[in-house]
């Protein structure tokens, strides 16, 4: 496991054990850090998952399940770091459109929370054609928000 991923998963779960005391007393920049690591985590395993659906790598019908839950699991946790104090944070990648026309940005996420669940219910089925159609639908909803809502910054 990579030492990004493993800092990443690090600073979720102590943000997820300092409970929602601590969420009062964290900055807008703390939110996008934390919601940045959450969105870490969903991009390494959509790339498994991309692998898999392009063929790079052999199905694994149990590893499917694992990735598409870690899916779950990052995607729920983001939610609750869209305050309006994140609107104005250093790193945040969010354009202004997407807090001018927020509910078009909560919709984009809520598409994005079904393919995910969606996939999950294709991989229990084990149907690897519906699986790799859910991989791109989950995929689909990443890029119609990141196309719009997303701005990139250089590395």
């Amino acid at each position: 496991m990579s030492r990004h991923l493993v800092h990443c998963i690090a600073t979720i779960a102590l943000a997820c054990i300092t409970g929602s005391a601590a969420a009062h007393t964290q900055s807008g920049d703390d939110r996008v850090n934390f919601r940045q690591g959450a969105y870490r985590i969903m991009g390494w395993h959509m790339g498994l998952l991309g692998d898999v659906a392009r063929g790079e790598k052999p199905f694994d019908a149990a590893a499917v399940k694992r990735w598409t839950r870690h899916l779950q699991w990052a995607e729920r946790l983001t939610a609750q770091t869209y305050t309006p104090d994140t609107r104005k944070a250093a790193e945040s990648r969010m354009k202004s459109e997407a807090w001018d026309s927020f509910a078009d940005f909560k919709s984009k996420g809520k598409d994005l929370k079904m393919a995910i669940d969606m996939l999950a219910q294709k991989a229990a089925d084990k149907d690897t054609n519906a699986i790799r159609s859910a991989i791109g639908k989950v995929g689909e909803a990443c890029k119609s928000c990141h196309d719009k809502y997303r701005q990139d910054i250089p590395h």
